[in-house]
């Protein structure tokens, strides 16, 4: 993990390619919770090379008294839905700072279900045990989802194991990551799972788990990093194969957000042609990251690297991520001379326009969060990145320094 990678973008200021990016880490997740419920009769195809997906499939194959989530989220989230609902009894725990992201919401809506969950540690954070579960007579819930999407969705996987299914009201308006609920219902309803969801009320059907096939797309979150290359760049010539124009993820509105830099993107019949003429910087960009803030960390980044003032809100649930990503991204722009200005609360971001790069060259943190690093080698089109603990892009993108070198940069490693 301690190894540091430096990075120069083409010098012809120019990025071609067909480059590999990974299967969907999302897509993955969701579709191993539903491979476990069936009784490993859903096949998986194209299964995401993650370290997260790598990390929640052995952990459904163990057989031990103690499962380490280590530090993936989703992971953990979907797990402590699928362990509590099925009787099985262990541990799940996790690193330092999972220990340190709550899990009370969802840990006392599984309670009112029927399963019994004992924290070890602080109330409302792992690790936990997990020791049975007799089905309550509960079958509606009220879940606040301003908080993590992931908690709905873990217990939308779960739901047609229970007796009587299950119905979820939304309390909030605002559904923080939105868009990874939606991706869940579609994937449900693909697979021929029946239930209803409307705008603040979700129910899923008592049913079997099907058998049959499902197909992981290429990740969206993933992409994103291309398509902010594609715009920063002096031209583009892109080609990302298995990924599609029309995709349950949301984060790929983030083609439509590049048209701004100049950014074109077409479906093909085995992927998606980037491409852009001619370098265009616009002087403002806004967006309301609510339902994509995996995209946040990539947009921040493009707008530091262009000079583009950029006004972002809903970027609230940054803070409980791998980082605080709002904080961590402040600290290390700081470095080279660009101020942004950050509300933890209120989850918004402001950076001014055309502010000029004071370093030569940079050496960033990445907080052992994998957006930190692929976000940061962004600016490498503006000066030599170092970006320390490169390791961390395993975690989602293991193939990422590798498809940066084929695009032509240049990389070189140490440590």
């Amino acid at each position: 993990m301690n190894k540091n990678v430096r990075i120069w973008s083409p010098e012809s200021g120019k990025i071609i390619g067909s480059p590999v990016v990974s299967s969907s880490k999302s897509e993955s997740n969701r579709a191993l919770i539903l491979w476990a419920f069936s009784g490993q009769k859903l096949q998986v195809r194209n299964l995401s090379t993650a370290k997260d997906t790598q990390i929640l499939l052995d952990l459904l194959q163990s057989e031990s008294d103690e499962l380490d989530a280590q530090d993936a989220g989703t992971a953990f989230r979907f797990l402590t839905a699928y362990l509590a609902l099925t009787g099985r009894n262990t541990i799940l725990t996790g690193t330092e700072r999972m220990l340190e992201r709550p899990v009370g919401i969802l840990v006392d809506a599984l309670r009112s279900l029927g399963a019994k969950i004992e924290y070890l540690n602080q109330p409302g954070y792992p690790p936990l045990r997990f020791s049975g579960f007799l089905p309550s007579q509960l079958s509606e819930i009220t879940m606040d989802a301003s908080v993590s999407s992931q908690f709905i969705s873990a217990l939308m996987l779960a739901a047609p194991s229970l007796p009587k299914g299950l119905i979820i009201w939304l309390s909030c308006h605002a559904v923080a990551s939105g868009s990874y609920l939606n991706m869940t219902w579609n994937m449900l309803k693909t697979l021929g799972f029946q239930g209803s969801h409307q705008k603040n009320r979700i129910e899923i059907y008592p049913q079997p788990y099907p058998s049959g096939n499902f197909v992981v797309e290429t990740d969206w979150s993933s992409a994103g990093y291309w398509f902010a290359m594609a715009a920063i760049a002096e031209t583009a010539d892109l080609y990302i194969s298995n990924l599609k124009t029309k995709s349950n993820q949301g984060d790929s509105v983030i083609q439509e957000i590049v048209q701004n830099w100049g950014v074109s993107s077409v479906q093909k019949p085995e992927g998606v042609h980037i491409f852009k003429k001619e370098r265009i910087l616009p002087t403002q960009f806004s967006f309301d990251f609510t339902s994509t803030p995996d995209l946040g960390q990539t947009v921040i980044a493009l707008c530091a690297a262009t000079g583009t003032e950029g006004h972002f809100k809903g970027l609230k649930s940054l803070a409980i991520k791998e980082t605080n990503r709002l904080l961590a991204m402040q600290t290390e722009l700081n470095k080279i001379g660009i101020l942004i200005d950050i509300d933890e609360e209120a989850g918004t971001c402001y950076l001014k326009g055309k502010q000029q790069i004071t370093s030569e060259s940079a050496e960033f943190d990445t907080y052992l969060d994998h957006r930190m690093a692929m976000s940061l080698s962004l600016l490498s089109f503006c000066l030599p990145v170092t970006i320390r603990n490169s390791a961390v892009v395993e975690k989602s993108y293991p193939e990422f320094w590798t498809a940066l070198h084929q695009a032509g940069f240049r990389i070189s490693q140490d440590g």
